[in-house]
């Protein structure tokens, strides 16, 4: 992404008129879900909900922030008016062109941390998005990393993740992601070793890359 996080790409989506701040409460069950779904189907500006209910100030839901082709040229730094057909170019070439990643010392993501008996996934504002979902589903705008533990390769992917437990996340791939084997250490018995320590991390509202 050509932004160095979140708040950036919103605030540069925000001078183009292409998000929404709804500060009105909105519930988390169901309603958060169905106003980002109307909002996919018609094409409007991202919506931006600041007042959760159930939840303090300053937890926030930013929905659908992919759906139309001007904020998915605007992701990539393009001009927001660019023909779709040279966003996909311009998005095959960057495949064929990947960024080595930098390992540093310390980074903002590291600001927060909570381990053992503090992590409780409930404390973020997961929607439950349709009626008859498993869960609440906290993993759609996010980048999933996964080490292989045979081989010297790495995956960068998304997979859709839902609240289980106060700590834990399920998983949605196999049967409904079925390309995601061929791609993903974890899922792809070729790069899982069941003894060996599989690193797997998920990023969220990360830096560029």
């Amino acid at each position: 992404m050509a932004f160095n996080d979140n708040r950036e790409f919103i605030e540069a989506l925000e001078k183009t008129g292409d998000v929404v701040r709804i500060r009105q409460e909105v519930d988390w069950d169901l309603e958060v879900g169905a106003i980002t779904r109307r909002v996919c189907e018609r094409q409007d500006p991202a919506p931006f909900f600041e007042k959760i209910k159930d939840y303090p100030e300053g937890y926030r839901i930013f929905g659908a922030p992919l759906a139309t082709e001007r904020r998915f040229a605007a992701a990539l730094g393009l001009n927001q008016d660019t023909p779709f057909r040279e966003i996909q170019a311009e998005y095959s070439r960057r495949l064929e062109r990947p960024v080595k990643p930098v390992i540093v010392k310390d980074a903002p993501c590291k600001e927060n941390v909570l381990v053992g008996d503090e992590v409780d996934l409930h404390r973020f504002p997961a929607p439950m998005v349709h009626e008859g979902d498993g869960g609440r589903y906290m993993a759609t705008w996010h980048a999933m990393v996964s080490k292989s533990a045979k081989k010297d390769w790495t995956n960068w992917g998304m997979y859709q993740r839902r609240k289980s437990q106060r700590g834990a996340l399920w998983r949605v791939s196999g049967v409904q992601h079925p390309r995601a084997r061929a791609t993903d250490p974890v899922s792809d018995k070729r790069h899982y070793a069941p003894q060996r320590s599989n690193p797997d991390h998920e990023l969220h509202g990360s830096a560029r890359g």
